[in-house]
């Protein structure tokens, strides 16, 4: 998967008048960005030198899920006493979804 950024002619040429004002090769400038264009988004790393250890993902990713799965029950349970059957559907659907994405987590844990 790779990153690719976009950059506009017109910040292009603003680039190139302030950089020869202050006198700098700004074909250089442009022919590095130009070779940044597409960028492995598994090698961006902010702050950091090294990536997350697969335990570490794995412990953000189940805690985010299982955030998710509780605020789903209250949902449903704020729905339940409301009477409101759309949300009370809505609810479930949101419970049901939480479940389904904890599954393959839990059962690839590691």
């Amino acid at each position: 998967m790779f990153l690719e950024l976009t950059i506009l002619h017109s910040t292009i040429a603003l680039t190139e008048s302030v950089l020869s004002g202050l006198q700098i090769n700004s074909e250089l400038i442009c022919s590095r960005v130009q070779t940044a264009i597409a960028v492995p988004i598994t090698d961006l790393y902010i702050g950091r030198t090294t990536p997350m250890n697969d335990r570490t993902v794995w412990i953000f990713n189940f805690s985010g899920w299982l955030i998710f799965t509780i605020c789903a029950l209250f949902f449903l349970w704020g729905s339940l006493r409301a009477g409101d059957a759309i949300s009370i559907i809505a609810s479930v659907l949101f419970l049901f979804g939480c479940i389904i994405f904890i599954i393959p987590l839990w059962m690839n844990r590691q």
